[in-house]
């Protein structure tokens, strides 16, 4: 009568090292490709969005319950970073910043934030990346960042 069914849906930020302006528009097509590829290959996930600015970008992704969130940002993180370096993309060394955001989205509230996510540029044109995150903190109730 009961069968495996799920439906995790995650919201992550990843920042660049210090959030320096180092995603221009070929590294983030790279990084959507790249990015698209790992989750559903390596992770048995599915990228529903993905968009950014400079400084940071904004994924949202239907997780496999069997895998861990840590470890397909981590992963996610490492192998970008050293395929962007490798290709000698960037002037200085391009690096994300250690940690990550991530928050849980119910379904209803799936295609607004896939809308969201679309926006980015448009947004940052109002918001800096450190005031949206306040804003995502704040609205999920979680702690800031210690500085």
């Amino acid at each position: 009568m009961f069968e495996n069914n799920f439906k995790i849906l995650i919201h992550c930020i990843i920042g660049t090292n210090d959030f320096k302006n180092q995603i221009d528009q070929k590294i983030e097509k790279l990084l959507v490709k790249h990015f698209t590829f790992r989750i559903q290959s390596d992770f048995e996930s599915e990228l529903l969005a993905v968009n950014g600015t400079e400084n940071h970008l904004h994924l949202l992704f239907q997780l496999h319950p069997d895998k861990s969130l840590n470890e397909i940002i981590q992963s996610l993180k490492a192998s970008s970073s050293e395929l962007i370096n490798q290709m000698n993309l960037t002037n200085e060394k391009f690096m994300w910043q250690i940690g990550y955001y991530g928050f849980s989205v119910s379904e209803s509230q799936a295609e607004k934030v896939i809308d969201y996510i679309k926006n980015q540029k448009e947004i940052h044109q109002k918001l800096s990346a450190d005031e949206e995150i306040l804003k995502f903190l704040e609205a999920h109730k979680t702690n800031k960042p210690k500085n």
